[in-house]
């Protein structure tokens, strides 16, 4: 994947990203391309597996023969189907969320006044456990669907009135953004669904994308709290 030994996972999702759009089937035309992604994929599955990695960093691919060393493979298309261009384009919910998000970027928010949570909302969120990672317990993403806004909302309990489903974001440390706190969207990782009430809002500005040069990101204003690895935390730059 042409990552070094210490390539951190933010390197390895990039790396990721850019050899899939360069090399899948649906992009590329040359007959060896289903065989270029199949080992992009491959390495991805064990790379982002810390120990499968640790197991391929001592031992090589004999390490990785063993039973129960590596990860389920045949991944591929479901890793594909999570960020392809085409997911960009359409009227669907997600593109919605980021038209929303566009607009209340222009009503911009005074510091210290309480946001609600809206479709469109850069929030810190909890993790669940098996997602916490060295000491983060909340992660950082954008509200693309509330319970609250479904036509059948009456009918729902009212334990999950205030659900919303919101899309990850991660913060590269590589981008030219990234020091004024740019967020893109995590599209290798699935949604999380929290309620309104555990979540903080984040004041925030979108900027739509302009192809793979410029992608589509967030500009988050206020200070990301030490539980979702602002301030004083430890420098790892991915939230999910």
């Amino acid at each position: 994947m042409q990552v070094s030994r210490s390539a951190s996972q933010a390197d390895i999702k990039r790396a990721f990203r850019g050899l899939a759009l360069q090399y899948h089937p649906d992009v590329n035309s040359a007959d060896d391309a289903q065989e270029c992604f199949r080992q992009i994929v491959d390495a991805y599955e064990v790379l982002s597996d810390s120990s499968a990695r640790a197991i391929y960093d001592r031992e090589g691919t004999t390490g990785l023969a063993r039973p129960g060393a590596r990860p389920a493979q045949g991944a591929a298309e479901i890793y594909w189907q999570e960020f392809k261009p085409a997911k960009r384009a359409g009227n669907s919910r997600k593109f919605q969320a980021r038209d929303a998000a566009a607009a209340a970027s222009s009503s911009f928010v005074a510091e210290g006044e309480a946001l609600p949570v809206t479709v469109g909302s850069v929030v810190e969120y909890p993790l669940r456990e098996h997602e916490v990672r060295a000491g983060r317990t909340h992660g950082v993403g954008f509200v693309v669907d509330r319970n609250a806004d479904r036509g059948d909302a009456e009918r729902l309990p009212a334990e999950r009135m205030s659900l919303c489903e919101v899309e990850p974001l991660w913060q590269p440390d590589d981008e030219a953004c990234s020091a004024s706190g740019c967020w893109m969207s995590d599209e290798l990782e699935g949604s999380a669904f929290e309620k309104e009430e555990d979540m903080r809002v984040l004041r925030s500005t979108f900027v739509r994308g302009r192809g793979l040069a410029a992608p589509e990101h967030f500009f988050i204003h206020d200070d990301i709290s030490e539980k979702a690895g602002g301030q004083d935390a430890s420098s790892a730059v991915i939230f999910v």
